[in-house]
């Protein structure tokens, strides 16, 4: 048993093996400092460090130059999908914010903390604005939900357009809020009627000044039929910039996912 568990030895063994093996040749044959990789063995001994990593595979470096806001300006689509099982940090429920409003049943649900802040902004705004008849009837949805969701969607031959797979949802990522009312029983779909609403009108004037966007304006953005009640939360200056562009401009192509995908700088 022990020449047999001796001979098999691990590929990362080897390579430790053949590391040294190396090593040992190269401070031999140049002398220790006289080489670049004799120089670079020789600190690495010093420093305590190991000369090798952990498996055989190569070392994965970080990420560099995300923008601190990554998280919130990221696209998310099925051509830009969050990781699997995506968990958002600073999650906080809606209800804790004086202004937001909640159908019915829905008081535990979430969002992404700096989105749940401007949109307790945005409610204050459309209560001064007399649009009273305005509520939350969807936000933060977990990787297992949007799966749920997707599979039902799916079963009845619609989930390619109404229902994002798992990771390709903004809800996913905390940052998706739909909007409904009561005048349509608090529904959200498209024969609800959402877009003929005094909300829905408020909104495509004012939601950009709290940071939000319409991301389903038109048919087949990232391959979604279009949502007049789901606005997604990108920030004030981007959300800006994407309304004076006229983004909801009957005449305009432009796409809000490709948009922040163009603005990502890593």
């Amino acid at each position: 048993m022990e020449k047999e568990a001796s001979a098999k030895m691990s590929r990362r063994d080897f390579l430790k093996a053949s590391v040294k093996v190396a090593a040992g040749a190269v401070l031999t044959a140049s002398g220790v400092g006289c080489s670049p990789l004799a120089k670079m063995l020789e600190t690495k001994k010093q420093k305590g460090e190991s000369i090798f990593p952990e498996s055989g595979e190569p070392e994965k470096k970080p990420q560099e130059n995300l923008p601190a806001n990554f998280e919130i300006v990221r696209p998310i689509s099925k051509d830009f999908p969050l990781p699997e099982g995506y968990i958002p940090e600073k999650l906080i429920t809606l209800n804790s914010f004086p202004n937001i409003k909640l159908s019915p049943g829905k008081e535990k649900i979430q969002g992404q903390t700096e989105a749940v802040k401007s949109l307790d902004e945005l409610f204050k705004a459309a209560g001064q604005a007399k649009i009273d008849d305005i509520y939350i009837g969807s936000a933060y949805r977990s990787w297992e939900t949007q799966r749920y969701l997707y599979e039902q969607a799916e079963a009845k031959q619609s989930g390619q357009k109404w229902s994002a797979a798992p990771g390709t949802s903004e809800h996913n990522a905390g940052l998706a809020f739909d909007f409904t009312t009561e005048s349509i029983s608090h529904r959200i779909h498209s024969e609800a009627g959402f877009e003929d609403t005094p909300a829905s009108r408020w909104l495509r004037e004012n939601a950009h000044q709290y940071g939000f966007i319409l991301t389903y304006c038109r048919p087949d953005i990232g391959g979604i039929n279009q949502e007049p009640w789901h606005y997604r939360y990108v920030g004030k200056e981007l959300s800006t910039e994407l309304f004076n562009q006229g983004y909801l401009e009957a005449d305009s192509n432009i796409d809000p996912i490709n948009f922040l995908a163009s603005h990502r700088d890593w």
